[in-house]
């Protein structure tokens, strides 16, 4: 549980840096991504890398064309969902492709679709020779916490940073 949770904030960290990356390039200014403001995570692509990482390890045995293409089918999805998502539940609208041609309710695009092919492919060809080693050294990090320990710290995390949020309103 420990390793999905810590995988799961460098994958939102590391998706934050490239949409960020993405957005000030394209705006030619920096625009923060996600979510959050002022919080250095988007939790999309925590899920997504959480769900690439799962593919690679549960499709190993198939050729790697099958595997790319089956896990950028479910990352496009998981786009699709987060994009409906974030819009009918949170009443945001985070990304909007409606001006692309070929978009999907503005949530997925053929553009950003072949991004996530691209993206999907050069991560199995530099994750999955390490897949093993990933494996071992998540159960071992695993095994080495207390799970109650993280919680409490993340809970602490959560309320210390949710303090400074209200009193700068």
């Amino acid at each position: 549980m420990i390793t999905n949770i810590l995988l799961f904030i460098i994958f939102a960290f590391l998706g934050w840096i490239i949409d960020t990356t993405y957005c000030s390039i394209a705006h030619k200014k920096f625009t923060p991504s996600g979510y959050y403001k002022g919080v250095p995570l988007c939790p999309i692509y925590g899920f997504g890398g959480i769900l690439i990482l799962a593919n690679f390890i549960q499709l190993q045995e198939l050729y790697p064309i099958y595997t790319i293409l089956i896990t950028t089918t479910i990352i496009i999805l998981l786009e699709y969902i987060g994009g409906w998502f974030c819009e009918h539940i949170l009443k945001e609208k985070l990304w909007d492709y409606s001006n692309i041609k070929g978009n999907i309710n503005g949530y997925i695009n053929p553009i950003h679709s072949i991004y996530w092919l691209l993206i999907v492919t050069i991560l199995y060809f530099v994750i999955n020779p390490f897949i093993g080693a990933i494996t071992i050294f998540l159960n071992e990090l695993q095994s080495r916490f207390n799970p109650y320990d993280i919680y409490v710290t993340i809970v602490f995390l959560i309320f210390a940073y949710s303090l400074t949020i209200r009193t700068r309103d």
